[in-house]
């Protein structure tokens, strides 16, 4: 019996999200602007040093397992689907609770009470700190 060979890893970054992947490749162009001040060409040269580590950066990341060109950036949940998903698992939960042998109306009714304190919890939380607010001192 031969061993088969270990199965290879993908050595790509694994991602979950292009959009966030977008904002953080955004981030790091002032700072490959200032890279590029010092080289000939200051346009040309920081556009291409922009261009090279954007392709680097596609062609060595994942997207959930795809390729980033096989990934379209709607391809991710928004608000509404995942509103959409929270109201089908509390349908799910209400109709576990009345399949129940056992005192099914009394579950379902503190089943649905529960659901419902919690999305009123869910309105209520506000950030207690905003980004804006956060002002790096002077002397640091």
């Amino acid at each position: 019996m031969a061993a088969e060979p270990p199965a290879r890893r993908d050595w790509r970054v694994r991602c979950c999200s292009r959009r966030g992947l977008d904002d953080v490749v955004g981030l790091c162009a002032p700072f490959l602007r200032a890279l590029a001040r010092g080289q000939p060409g200051d346009n040309a040269a920081a556009d291409d040093a922009i261009w090279n580590f954007e392709t680097a950066v596609r062609e060595n990341v994942t997207i959930n397992g795809q390729p980033w060109a096989e990934v379209s950036a709607d391809s991710e949940p928004s608000g509404s689907s995942i509103k959409i998903l929270e109201d089908q698992l509390d349908e799910l939960i209400v109709e576990t609770a009345t399949k129940r042998k056992q005192w099914p109306k009394k579950i379902l009714v503190h089943t649905i009470q529960t659901m419902k304190a919690e999305q009123e919890m869910l309105k209520l939380y506000q950030p207690v700190v905003t980004p804006e607010e956060i002002r790096p001192q002077p002397s640091q």
